[in-house]
């Protein structure tokens, strides 16, 4: 009877410390404001590739009709480094897909300045033999979602931002966004892996000091954050935040995804202490459902905004707004900016 009564005290001791940490107040990942979670109640509107459904991917047009759609809109881009080390963005590591330019060509391979000289137009939705692979068959001129072509100057940018080509949708660079749009918050993910990850990730820094030496009322480490698939750059946002800049925002990697998921679960996310500012990820992964209010609520106690991609679909939104999630990153900009037109 002893041992069945010390058994009991002992898993009884283990439930109460397990509710205390349940319920204990939670790390704060980010110090202060988020300015990756929304001020009111609405999420925030995040153009994936700068409204990928309604502009040509990843272009300055697509980015001014992003502004033009929502002024406090989140851009998303995707960062590489060309072979003359200029970021520029674009979501894979070849331009087969979206461009005129011959098939078979790596972005390391191909210089930013050729890609200026030669007007090489970024407006295509061509086919693919494999995510990232080579160009297959035509080239297949983009067209939007209401299968419309469209043209530079339909874009209406700002009055500051040049038309760049009355007939092509040229390369955009990192610092030609930037410099745009001065207030506005970028989510970045660099696409690149190993030595080439590793610069593209050191141009980014040496670009954001500049900037921010240029305008030092403006901190541009509290409207930007970074992401990667790849643990190597992962890793490498975790050092520079520890070391050298420690207002670094960014997403984790998927293990450490999973490493919040299973504390989630436990309702012992007191023991994660990654220090990221976003939560970036699908709907599902690897069979587990992560957009339910747990999750999202959980995340926030850490004041770390959760974003769910790339969500195109009417209902879903409508879901994920009354979930009260942070972010919706979408082509569909506005279909989202309609929707929140009508709930608010």
């Amino acid at each position: 009877m002893k041992i069945l009564k010390r058994t009991g005290v002992f898993f009884l001791g283990l439930l109460v410390i397990w509710g205390a940490l349940a319920i204990s107040p939670k790390p704060q990942q980010v110090r202060g404001e988020n300015l990756f979670r929304p001020a009111g109640d609405a999420p925030l509107i995040i153009a994936h590739r700068g409204g990928y459904a309604e502009f040509p991917e990843s272009t300055m047009e697509a980015y001014c009709h992003a502004y033009n759609v929502d002024s406090n809109i989140v851009f998303e881009a995707d960062v590489v480094l060309t072979k003359d080390d200029v970021l520029v963005i674009s979501h894979d590591r070849s331009f087969d897909r979206n461009s005129d330019l011959p098939p078979g060509q790596p972005v390391r391979d191909v210089t930013y300045q050729s890609l200026i000289e030669n007007r090489v137009n970024f407006a295509y939705k061509n086919q693919l033999d494999q995510p990232n692979g080579t160009r297959q068959g035509e080239l297949i001129p983009y067209t939007n979602y209401l299968g419309n072509p469209v043209t530079p100057l339909e874009a209406n940018c700002p009055s500051h931002i040049l038309n760049r080509d009355e007939d092509v949708f040229l390369i955009t660079t990192v610092e030609e966004l930037l410099r745009a749009f001065p207030n506005q918050r970028v989510t970045m993910e660099i696409k690149q892996s190993g030595e080439d990850g590793a610069l593209a990730f050191e141009a980014l820094l040496n670009l954001f000091d500049l900037l921010n030496a240029e305008n030092p009322t403006q901190n541009i480490y509290h409207r930007v954050a970074l992401s990667s698939f790849h643990r190597d750059i992962y890793d490498r946002f975790v050092s520079v935040k520890e070391t050298t800049h420690e207002d670094l925002l960014f997403s984790p990697q998927n293990d450490v995804v999973l490493n919040y998921f299973i504390l989630h679960l436990a309702r012992l996310t007191t023991f994660f202490t990654a220090p990221v500012a976003t939560l970036q990820v699908p709907l599902t992964s690897d069979g587990f459902t992560l957009s339910t209010s747990l999750f999202i609520r959980t995340a926030q106690r850490h004041n770390i905004a959760v974003h769910y991609w790339t969500i195109n679909d009417e209902a879903v939104m409508r879901e994920l707004i009354a979930m009260d999630v942070d972010g919706i990153i979408t082509d569909r900009i506005s279909l989202m900016r309609s929707i929140l037109d009508e709930t608010e």
